[in-house]
């Protein structure tokens, strides 16, 4: 009998610590970006996530309103 491999989920959100490494940057740079809006949070209770589109948005160039 063989078992199907299962499909790994991807988060469509991440902390900001998470986002700063996906970036390659310190945790201190991303909170600043989030703090000068250049990098999109959203805010679920008390966590700050950054959806994965706010990380394209900053590398593409596309500042966050």
């Amino acid at each position: 009998m063989t078992t199907r491999p299962v499909p790994k989920l991807v988060k469509e959100t991440l902390t900001v610590p998470e986002a700063a490494e996906a970036l390659g940057i310190g945790d201190t740079l991303a909170w600043r970006l989030v703090q000068t809006g250049e990098l999109r949070t959203v805010k679920l209770g008390r966590r700050r996530l950054v959806p994965r589109s706010a990380l394209d948005d900053l590398l593409g160039g596309r500042i966050a309103a």
